[in-house]
């Protein structure tokens, strides 16, 4: 996915780039921009190596110094769209950082944006001039981070529920059993609640004692394939 994202950001910058070869007069390649698409092509060979996190991160870093490098350096020909292409960064960030993480770098970007009258006082005299830009970029992390944590509850509903059914079907075995070999029937339960006495004794952490509850509960499951006639000689004799 990381390749992929690359890919298309380097084709979006490049077909930019030559809209304004195309359609401005006396239009110069910004050295800004020449980094950029050498950092895209790092990121992308790294993206393709055991090391996706660095190549993430890398391009993160590629947003605001490229968009802030125009700016301060008086090439950007419309700061206002200039700016509003740090949005991919926003998205991007939401793929390999926590929520904290992503509102960590969303609001030192925007900080950024705040700072521009003062850092390129060339490019942009005042903060009015870029109060679009600023407005979009915070509703679009707004939007991110609203995203995420949407989709973090929709994982842990899901985690939830494949839990409780995974749980359902090891007791359901364990009775199956039971009711097969009335002999032991409640015998499965005491061994649960006696293993995880015995976990909770020797310190066993609590978030573990589910694991160990599943262990319990199928300490006798090799006994569904014993033939009847020997799991069941007790019965007959």
């Amino acid at each position: 996915m990381l390749s992929t994202f690359i890919i298309v950001l380097f084709f979006l910058f490049l077909g930019v780039n030559l809209g304004y070869f195309i359609f401005v007069p006396d239009y110069e390649l910004p050295p800004a921009d020449l980094i950029g698409y050498g950092f895209l092509v790092t990121t992308y060979i790294l993206s393709r190596t055991r090391f996706p996190t660095v190549a993430a991160i890398l391009v993160m870093t590629m947003f605001p110094m490229n968009i802030f490098g125009n700016l301060i350096g008086g090439t950007s020909i419309n700061p206002s769209v200039t700016l509003v292409y740090l949005l991919p960064s926003f998205v991007l960030s939401s793929m390999w950082f926590s929520v904290k993480g992503v509102v960590s770098y969303c609001l030192l970007t925007l900080s950024g944006i705040i700072s521009l009258p003062y850092l390129a006082p060339a490019s942009i005299s005042s903060f009015s001039d870029i109060i679009g830009a600023f407005s979009v970029s915070v509703v679009g992390s707004v939007l991110v981070v609203v995203a995420m944590i949407h989709r973090n509850l929709m994982e842990s509903d899901r985690q939830n529920e494949l839990e409780t059914a995974y749980d359902t079907t090891l007791e359901g075995w364990a009775h199956a059993l039971e009711l097969r070999d009335r002999g032991t029937e409640g015998h499965s339960q005491r061994v649960i609640n006696l293993v995880i006495q015995l976990a909770r004794k020797i310190g066993v952490q609590e978030k573990d004692i589910v694991h160990v509850r599943r262990g319990a509960l199928l300490h006798d499951i090799g006994k569904m394939g014993v033939p009847d006639s020997i799991l069941l000689t007790h019965v007959t004799q």
